[in-house]
């Protein structure tokens, strides 16, 4: 507190014990709310474990940073801070309709960078019932979310305009979902107008929940379905139809994580190229395809490698089965790449995996 004493709070208390817990021998990342106390300081403190024992307690922080929760949007499970906002009339945290919305009156503008992996944009957006109650109302305001590749240029993924004062399923809270194109090094642009430019009284817009998912890839073992636990490939994932079979298309390079069963010993599926990248214009020069196994400590074994060519080898074109024995690793983890052709040329490198299955 301003005047000395510690408040009867705690943010974050971890105990990390690399010895006996693997999962504790990397980077560990995590985030506390701070409660209000204007004057306050905040002290970051590193205490000998359980066993009051300091040998080889060579205890680190990293990357230390502070923000306005409401400033943030979520992926894997972190917050990710605003790489710029613009906002005339301020912004302001707000309770409304059981939650803590940001208020930032239109025009308004926050800019986020665009992570590998992100894929499914969601969150909630509205404005105040004050916005449309009472004699003087708002003419509407309008919600949009724009990609900015690396040259500036804009690409809209979402637009709506409401207006509560004349539409009343336009009151209360509102929400999106849109799937982000892959574009390295894009930023992603939230920004809020008024409707009628020659207007913008009342216009008390707000943004809340908002967070970003990575694609859903999935595999089979026995009965169960499991997803994965990360996926990524700046240049494309999707589930699409290949020939008239569902593949995963992940453009290379591409690395998709699945967690690893303790009973499941053998991984089998197809693998192969769009058909499209060999045939008429396309002048692929394939991929590679790669299967790991992962340790909880982050060591990695690779168990099959294989460069497909179809432009050049008939054998490779459509989906190549193949079959891989596992090893048993406890809490371990299934990877599953593919890289560019050995001359790196990356040019319609459509790769795909599917009927991904695990059997004992």
């Amino acid at each position: 507190t301003p005047d000395g004493p510690l408040a009867e709070w705690k943010a974050k208390a971890r105990v990390a014990d690399p010895v006996s817990n693997a999962n504790d021998r990397k980077l560990l990342a995590g985030h506390a709310e701070l409660p209000g106390l204007a004057g306050g300081k905040i002290l970051f403190l590193i205490t000998p474990g359980p066993m009051n024992n300091p040998a080889f307690d060579w205890a680190y922080w990293s990357r230390i940073a502070g923000a306005p929760p409401f400033f943030t949007l979520t992926f894997r499970e972190q917050l990710v801070m605003p790489i710029d906002l613009k906002a005339k009339f301020g912004v302001s945290q707000m309770d409304y309709q059981k939650r803590k919305v940001l208020l930032i009156h239109a025009p308004s503008e926050f800019t986020f960078h665009q992570m590998a992996g992100m894929v499914e944009f969601t969150g909630e957006f509205g404005l105040l019932d004050t916005a449309w109650e009472g004699p003087k109302q708002s003419s509407g305001a309008v919600f949009e979310i724009e990609q900015v590749l690396g040259d500036g240029t804009a690409k809209k993924i979402f637009s709506r305009a409401l207006y509560p004062a004349s539409v009343p399923g336009d009151r209360g809270v509102q929400s999106f979902k849109v799937t982000l194109p892959p574009a390295a090094g894009a930023r992603l642009r939230l920004t809020t107008h008024a409707a009628d430019p020659n207007n913008n009284s009342f216009n008390y817009t707000f943004w809340h929940g908002l967070a970003i998912g990575e694609f859903p890839a999935h595999l089979t073992f026995e009965t169960q379905e499991i997803a994965s636990l990360h996926s990524e490939a700046i240049n494309g994932i999707a589930y699409l139809d290949e020939l008239g079979a569902t593949v995963l298309f992940a453009h290379a390079p591409s690395q998709i994580i699945f967690p690893l069963p303790p009973h499941a010993k053998r991984l089998k599926g197809t693998m192969g190229l769009i058909h499209g990248a060999y045939t008429d214009k396309g002048q692929t020069e394939g991929a590679v395809f790669v299967v790991e196994a992962e340790t909880p400590e982050g060591v990695r074994r690779e168990l099959f490698r294989r460069y497909l060519n179809p432009r050049d080898v008939p054998a490779d074109r459509g989906a190549v089965p193949f079959s891989v024995d596992l090893p048993v690793i406890p809490n371990g983890r299934l990877i599953l790449r593919t890289e560019s052709a050995p001359s790196g040329n990356l040019n319609s490198a459509w790769s795909f995996w599917g009927k991904l299955q695990l059997t004992r």
